[in-house]
């Protein structure tokens, strides 16, 4: 909370060159801070498109290693020659 007006000060001569500084310093400092910002922004929507694309690609694999068990499945059961009755009866009969 202010305590009042604040005073304003006339620089002059060497405090005038480091007041200017300052200025400087701070306007450069205010812009870094929204280049920052901006980066970080930038950054997160990456990240997430990043996760988005990890988890369509194991999505994708997941969904093609199932296929590819059913067909080792389905290849089983033709080799075997052996109707899908009666192995359904087999894999029941080796459950009790």
């Amino acid at each position: 909370m202010a305590r009042g007006v604040k005073k304003e000060i006339t620089y002059t001569g060497k405090a005038l060159k480091i007041h200017e500084e300052i200025l400087s310093l701070e306007a450069k400092l205010k812009a870094l801070k929204e280049e920052l910002k901006v980066a970080h922004k930038e950054e997160i929507k990456r990240l997430k498109e990043e996760e988005k694309k990890a988890k369509k690609a194991a999505d994708i694999a997941a969904k093609k290693e199932l296929d590819r068990k059913r067909n080792d499945l389905f290849l089983a059961l033709k080799a075997s020659g052996k109707s899908i009755d009666d192995v359904i009866d087999m894999l029941n009969n080796t459950e009790d």
